[in-house]
């Protein structure tokens, strides 16, 4: 399969809904089920968008969720990963090898996204193997360049939702999203075993939001007042803090706003109903959300009708610095006193967040000497009962409180 560009087409005028071209196959863009459009607001539309996909959400609502067919746990071999893949920073490919070495199978599919603006896709494919005279032949890894995002608007989630599309061309289970800051707490036949634990219906399709519970948020940006206006690459996002975001308009017609990291393990299940067009008015008032690359996933999952999957308390491990002078919003960068969780509770953890090959030196060596005796001892068929981590949605689907607009899909640590 060819490698695309990411392509924005700019417009002029309101609402819009721009064609991707090439960036997702032809046989993709011509099913109906299947979305890919670009969410585009300019400032002047904001009000009457609002409006109409508010109007459009009330009397139409979510499409209802469609509970999986799958009757039968799948043994851990069978179960297919794609791994979707954020680069930006040139000094962290060194750890991008390390970390596709560590989870590269044949049967998986890899597709690197890199930010057009600080990183050059033949660096990456210079890094993975792919090119030169001793490049591997592997079909299954993609890299391609996409348009730079900034964080908290829509065009990040739109990167995002571009690129699993773009992965439903291949066959897979679960997508894994991963930035080039995340590294493996387990061998890649021990990931494999316990997502293959996942195939209950009305159980355990697996989301892994973090890992955990269901609370209240105290993130400031859910308590600014604005929206956020944006139009794919064509023009800075912004935040317009002269215009009211209707947060209890949303939610009365059946928008229950949630909050979570942006790195996620998803079923299949959920991406496809994520790429479905009828979704179009969701997407177009979560685009006007600030923070939207951190809600858009904890907010559909929360207003899904008839939603059945499980959050999985399992996912990635992430130390907060809260200390003075250190940003309230950022991980601290593990090493072994930090991430000393990640051994006294290790099944608990399939990712850690975030390392660096310099200050994580000593923790990573540790990860991967435990991965390595996992990958001779086989471990991974080691009787863990993965079922234990399960934690249903089981907040009451009601509006949030005024003193904590958002619920919080909340990490154990």
């Amino acid at each position: 399969m060819a490698f695309f560009a990411l392509s924005w087409a700019s417009q002029a005028g309101g609402a819009e809904a721009i064609q991707l071209g090439d960036v997702v196959p032809k046989e993709l863009r011509s099913s109906p089920s299947i979305s890919t459009d670009v969410i585009c607001v300019h400032a002047e539309d904001v009000e009457r968008v609002l409006n109409d996909s508010a109007e459009a959400l009330e009397k139409n609502g979510l499409p209802p969720w469609e509970p999986s067919k799958e009757d039968e746990q799948k043994h851990y071999a069978d179960v297919s990963i794609a791994y979707f893949i954020q680069l930006s920073q040139p000094e962290k490919l060194s750890l991008v090898k390390r970390v596709f070495d560590l989870l590269y199978s044949p049967t998986d599919a890899f597709l690197y996204s890199v930010d057009a603006d600080k990183l050059a896709v033949a660096d990456v494919e210079q890094a993975l193997g792919l090119v030169g005279a001793r490049k591997l032949s592997r079909p299954n890894v993609r890299v391609q360049a996409a348009a730079h995002a900034d964080y908290y608007f829509w065009p990040r989630v739109q990167i995002v939702l571009d690129g699993m599309t773009q992965l439903l061309d291949e066959q897979w289970d679960f997508v894994i999203h991963l930035s080039e800051s995340d590294y493996p707490a387990h061998s890649a036949s021990y990931i494999r075993h316990a997502l293959s634990q996942q195939f209950y219906p009305d159980y355990a399709a697996l989301l892994a939001l973090e890992n955990g519970t269901t609370t209240y948020s105290p993130w400031f940006w859910n308590y600014v007042d604005g929206v956020a206006v944006s139009c794919g690459s064509e023009s800075k996002a912004y935040l317009n803090t002269s215009l009211h975001w209707p947060q209890q308009e949303m939610e009365d017609v059946g928008i229950r706003f949630g909050s979570s990291s942006e790195w996620v393990i998803l079923t299949r299940e959920l991406v496809e109903y994520s790429a479905k067009p009828a979704l179009i008015d969701f997407k177009r008032i979560m685009s006007l959300r600030i923070e939207s690359d951190e809600s858009f996933w904890a907010t559909l999952i929360l207003s899904i009708p008839g939603m059945t999957q499980s959050i999985s308390q399992q996912g990635w491990f992430i130390s907060w610095d809260r200390s003075e002078g250190q940003p309230q919003h950022s991980p601290a960068t593990l090493n072994n006193q930090l991430g000393q969780e990640v051994f006294d509770n290790p099944n608990m953890y399939l990712f850690v967040r975030k390392v660096s090959e310099g200050n994580s030196s000593a923790f990573l060596d540790r990860i991967d000497r435990r991965i390595r005796s996992e990958t001779l001892q086989d471990k991974s068929e080691q009787d863990v009962d993965f079922a234990k981590f399960e934690a249903p949605l089981n907040v009451e689907r009601t509006r949030c409180p005024k003193d904590a607009p958002v619920w919080f899909l909340n990490p154990i640590f």
